[in-house]
């Protein structure tokens, strides 16, 4: 109805109509009308959904079945009211506003229903999906979708029912099915336990392994095969460096500080310029450039095209300074994009490792969690036997729980790294790694500290960028100074000029005039309320603190130098102490186990065991990923990280890197 009621209005204002009694009839003979449209879409639309189709799809077809039909019966409306529109009825004349309101209302709300009345349905349909997220809030939404209809389909009594029902249909439904969801996920006791008892119910007892979530087997990724990128270490410190966010900013830095040098050279270079000006004035007082003084005339429109040079011959060092000191920012540029390299290789190469760590991590607790079901399996055999106490299955129940849990978290731990490893790599999808956990052969007693430091201070980049960043500030200060200095320009040109005045007509060559002009121009600013100070004072400022930084990261340089020889040490002494612990929990495992077996020990002792190995083991793959991210460390504190990951990946490097397996056992 305000569809139609929009061409009502406008077609009283064209036919310049008052809004008077007949109009108003109009307005109600118009809203029973054009509501018939609205009426036909949406009845339609709900028996194509009821017949299966989609909401897309009910649409469409309605619109296009019900067009024709709509269309006819609006058109013959409007021809049936020709006549009184446009004061044809002998005596209906004052009628005339009835008609031009039920007619141009029909014929606009006519084509904006069929556009309209779509997308409100499937507007309040969505905001009816939006509340079925819990019971309460679908039934609001059902009852707001049922209030709705019932207002936009006036006279549908037969379909407002049929919203009541739905919502009843569904309350149920959903009541059955919560139902039926309970059931479903109560955890059933093994029949033999049951039988055992006598009752349907047991206070404890185990859960079946066919209940239980399967750890041995990798998860199912929720993406497909299809959707994922594998990356071995190579390929992902290639793609990094290639597509990484933080390379692309450094690179960016880059051509920003060499678009400040060019634009600082180029004030020490001659400047050319042409330009053309027309000018007209209301007064006749121009004098035209070019004409000598004898012939010279007043004009009110002057025309002029000129070519000016002008160079900088001297401002005492202020610009030349400026542009050294554009120069060495550039090269701060330069260095910090070769240490954000650097950093990114270190932050891949870290992530990776810890992926490859958790991933032999996963492996060894799956393996152990299989030991922990084949001893379930046999105390519940024993168990029906009369050999074995329920508390026992009570307590391997318990400790598998405390294994899933474990692996749970690993897992969930290794899907962040890796979508943190997409983001720093610069990948739009879910990845995957592929490769082994591999140990750097470095010996820490073989490694100097003092030789490392200064491996450091000739290699690392962003140090020589401090460099260059003290010495940009140092001339950008010297420049500052000299703002105080005059600055002397030479400048020139040559042009034509012409002029005419009032209604003249400009026409022939003989206006132009010729000139050609030279000169030199030296200025000096007197006073500018502390302008210049203020910007020798900023200048200064910045200088200093880019000594002191520079300083403060030579410090930071040693530090990191000494903290990563004692991570390499600290983590190498880890790694041996976790293979002999290794070994022997999982010696004491086996001997717990036949003790148990053979009746001649408790179950406790087993999973003291099975807890000493599982712990033994999440030390050692700490401490190799630590050990790995100690040398990472050390190379990036010596600026030769982009150098030495070239020996990770270079198949020459492989006698020199020893795999994990071999120093410390296969488990799995």
């Amino acid at each position: 109805i305000p569809l139609a009621a929009v061409g009502a209005f406008w077609g009283l204002l064209i036919f310049d109509k008052p809004m008077c009694m007949p109009a108003l009839m109009g307005m109600i003979l118009l809203a029973g009308t054009i509501v018939n449209n609205s009426i036909l879409l949406l009845d339609f639309i709900l028996n194509a959904r009821k017949k299966g189709l989609s909401r897309e799809e009910a649409i469409v077809q309605s619109v296009k079945v019900r067009t024709r039909p709509i269309l006819m019966t609006a058109s013959s409306t409007v021809i049936g009211l020709t006549p009184l529109v446009f004061e044809m009825a002998v005596g209906l004349e004052r009628l005339s506003p009835l008609g031009i309101v039920a007619a141009a209302g029909l014929i606009l709300g006519t084509f904006l229903t069929m556009i309209i009345i779509p997308v409100i349905y499937a507007s309040i349909d969505d905001l009816g999906k939006r509340f079925k997220r819990s019971e309460p809030a679908k039934i609001t939404g059902m009852i707001i979708l049922a209030f709705f209809s019932f207002f936009l389909m006036p006279g549908q009594s037969s379909f407002a029912v049929t919203n009541a029902d739905r919502v009843k249909q569904k309350i149920t439904a959903l009541k059955s099915s919560s139902v039926s969801l309970k059931k479903n996920n109560t955890l059933k006791e093994p029949q033999s336990k049951q039988a055992e008892s006598g009752t349907a119910k047991k206070k404890t007892g185990s859960i079946p392994l066919d209940k239980r979530k399967n750890f041995s087997k990798k998860p199912v990724s929720r993406y497909s095969k299809n959707n994922i990128k594998v990356f071995t270490f190579k390929e992902a410190i290639e793609y990094a460096i290639k597509h990484s966010p933080d390379i692309k900013e450094s690179t960016a830095n880059i051509e920003k500080a060499k678009g400040g040098k060019v634009k600082v050279r180029a004030g020490l270079l001659p400047q050319i310029s042409l330009s053309s000006s027309y000018t007209s004035y209301q007064k006749e007082h121009i004098i035209v450039p070019g004409i000598s003084g004898t012939e010279q005339r007043f004009d009110n429109n002057v025309i002029s095209n000129k070519a000016e040079a002008s160079l900088l011959i001297t401002d005492f060092g202020r610009s030349f300074y400026a542009f050294k000191s554009a120069k060495n920012s550039y090269l701060v540029a330069t260095k910090s994009s070769e240490r954000k390299k650097e950093v990114v290789i270190y932050t891949t190469a870290n992530m990776y490792f810890n992926i490859v760590s958790l991933d032999k991590l996963i492996v060894s607790f799956r393996a152990l969690r299989r030991g922990v079901a084949e001893l379930q399996r046999r105390i519940t055999q024993s168990l029906k036997e009369g050999k074995s106490a329920r508390i026992d299955l009570l307590k391997v129940n318990v400790r598998l729980a405390e294994i899933d849990d474990d692996i749970a978290r690993l897992e969930s731990q290794r899907e962040y790294l890796l979508g943190a490893l997409s983001q720093e790599i610069g990948y739009k999808g879910s990845i995957e790694t592929h490769g082994s956990l591999e140990l750097f052969n470095i010996k820490a007693d073989e490694l100097s500290q003092s030789e490392e430091f200064n491996k450091a201070l000739e290699h690392r980049e962003d140090l020589a960028g401090y460099k260059y960043l003290v010495k940009s500030s140092y001339f950008g200060l010297k420049s500052s100074k000299r703002a105080y200095l005059p600055e002397v320009k030479a400048f020139g040109g040559a042009g034509e000029f012409a002029g005419f005045s009032g209604g003249a007509r400009f026409s022939g060559n003989d206006r132009w005039e010729d000139d050609y002009w030279a000169g030199v121009k030296v200025s000096l600013p007197i006073f500018d309320s502390g302008l210049r100070e203020g910007d020798i004072l900023k200048a200064k400022g910045n200088y200093d603190f880019n000594k002191a930084h520079k300083y403060k990261i030579l410090l930071g340089v040693y530090k990191d130098v000494s903290k990563s020889l004692a991570d390499i040490e600290s983590s190498s002494k880890r790694i041996d102490f976790a293979k002999t612990s290794k070994e022997e929990a999982k010696e004491a495992l086996r001997l717990e186990k036949l003790k148990y077996k053979e009746g001649k020990g408790v179950i406790n002792d087993v999973l003291d065991a099975e807890a000493a190995l599982r712990k033994a083991d999440y030390l050692y793959y700490s401490a190799v990923s630590d050990y790995n991210t100690s040398v990472l460390e050390l190379y990036l504190s010596e600026g030769l990280l982009f150098e030495s990951y070239n020996l990770l990946i270079s198949e020459e490097s492989a006698k020199a890197i020893s795999s994990i397996n071999k120093r410390g056992g296969n488990d799995e």
